[in-house]
């Protein structure tokens, strides 16, 4: 008989597997059949628990690394604007400048980035 809020199942097997279980608990640390439902059942649920935190921690990452390589692509197509405006006779120290500005921009705007992120994670 149960114990207060305890619930009985009944679970249907097979007299074939009633007896691979019933074999598996004589030679195990488990003292009944029931404590291994309950065992294997939580055991089950932990795991299916974990992948869930796993798949969402790897969409995470994955969905960092894929706005890191956005912002590179940005600074590209930045420096490739850049070049397409300079012609052949403009001076080596104009284009030195001219990418250096846009790296430090392209390098500021993923500073002003990460710490809007960071400040975004503090409200959780």
């Amino acid at each position: 008989m149960p114990s207060a809020g305890e619930i009985t199942y009944t679970v249907r097997l097979e007299e074939e597997q009633r007896d691979e279980w019933a074999n598996f608990v004589e030679d195990s640390d488990f003292s009944s059949t029931s404590q291994l439902v309950r065992t294997a059942v939580s055991e089950y649920i932990q795991r299916d628990s974990d992948e869930h935190e796993f798949e969402k921690e790897l969409r995470d990452v994955n969905n960092e690394i894929i706005n890191e390589i956005s912002q590179v692509l940005d600074g590209i197509e930045q420096t490739r604007e850049i070049t397409a405006n300079i012609d052949s006779k403009t001076d080596p120290d104009t284009i030195h400048e001219l990418t250096y500005q846009s790296s430090l921009e392209s390098y500021k705007r993923m500073e002003f980035e990460d710490s809007d992120e960071e400040g975004d994670s503090s409200d959780e």
